[in-house]
């Protein structure tokens, strides 16, 4: 799941950056020039929006911020995971300690019958014994 994220995170951010570099009014990557003043994104140096304090700042802060969620996500996955495997072997514990306990009711209910009918039968056997006593 955090490897999903990052990939979309990647792609926004992707998307984001290039439509910034087409924000109106600033010369096309695709343009061509022999300006010494462009840096290597191709904006030039009086580009007041991307060269202010303000934007890299913001940028910086986001970026940051951004960290610092997918740190947070990616603890947070970690220990729910450690709850899940915590979870599934007291489930799995529960499970045999249930097949075992039936297993016995089975093993105890099977003995039952099988001691009721020999006393059945022992019960016939007096039974006939005292009719063949007359």
């Amino acid at each position: 799941m955090m490897a999903k994220f990052k990939a979309e995170y990647g792609q926004r951010f992707g998307k984001v950056k290039e439509a910034l570099k087409r924000y109106p009014g600033q010369p096309q990557s695709s343009q061509g020039g022999g300006d010494s003043d462009k840096g290597p994104d191709n904006r030039g140096a009086d580009d007041p929006v991307t060269n202010s304090a303000y934007m890299k700042q913001s940028s910086a802060l986001e970026i940051q911020k951004r960290d610092r969620t997918i740190k947070k996500l990616a603890s947070d996955l970690k220990k729910e995971r450690e709850e899940c495997k915590k979870k599934d072997g007291a489930l799995q514990k529960y499970e045999a300690f249930y097949r075992e306990v039936k297993a016995r009711s089975a093993e105890k209910a099977r003995q039952r019958q099988l001691q009721e009918k020999q006393a059945e039968q022992a019960k016939r056997r007096q039974q006939q014994l005292q009719r063949q006593r007359p």
